[in-house]
């Protein structure tokens, strides 16, 4: 490759190769706007519309659209973490969610929002996100009108009318409605604290005690 110097024994391995850097995805998606840079990645992801899940695990019998997923999935039964952060020795199931936790330590925040200025370290995260600038929010709150642009941000906000708390603490068994809650006051017990201040070192236990710091 001209522009990474990364070699490939195909041609054809070395085309698509260069689509990630050009952005080329000349495969699309006919029923939303996604596109993508290999026909396989396309087959994938359809899989979601058509609710097509071919890899199942024989322990619980969940499907997966990717066997890539379900070698995740596994590792849960068998709690097997074989990615561990450097920083603080916390395991993980999957490579991309230690590469996000990383974030927690460095302060990386690649995902931008073009429409403000907030930052954050994944991408589903951002997504999330985008939906508090729509204008357009179709599920409604039938005890106080709210409106959502998601379902799944209407059914957490219904749990503060009903006073239902999903998570519970293992520790101190301290109920909670939101599951970032929860994962915030573990942190109390475990004496964690991710988010560190790049010029003296402080560290927090939540991103908002870093950025006020």
């Amino acid at each position: 490759c001209n522009v990474c110097c990364k070699g490939f024994t195909l041609n054809g391995s070395l085309t698509r190769h260069k689509r990630m850097h050009s952005g080329y995805r000349p495969y699309g998606c006919d029923i939303c706007d996604r596109s993508f840079a290999e026909k396989g990645d396309l087959i994938k992801h359809k899989r979601i519309h058509s609710g097509d899940k071919p890899y199942m695990c024989n322990i619980c019998n969940k499907g997966f659209t990717q066997s890539s997923s379900l070698i995740v999935h596994k590792r849960m039964h068998f709690d097997e973490r074989p990615y561990k952060c450097e920083t603080c020795g916390k395991g993980f199931a999957a490579m991309g969610q230690l590469t996000i936790h990383k974030r927690k330590h460095s302060g990386d925040r690649p995902y931008k929002c073009e429409v403000c200025t907030k930052s954050f370290a994944c991408n589903s995260r951002l997504t999330l996100h985008k939906n508090t600038h729509l204008t357009n929010r179709p599920f409604s709150c039938d005890v106080c009108g709210k409106g959502f642009a998601c379902n799944s941000n209407l059914n957490v906000h219904k749990r503060t009318h009903s006073g239902e708390k999903l998570f519970k603490c293992d520790v101190c068994d301290r109920d909670f409605a939101r599951s970032d809650s929860l994962a915030v006051h573990v942190r109390m017990h475990t004496g964690e604290r991710p988010y560190r201040c790049g010029k003296c070192k402080e560290t927090f236990v939540q991103s908002y005690g870093l950025k006020v710091h």
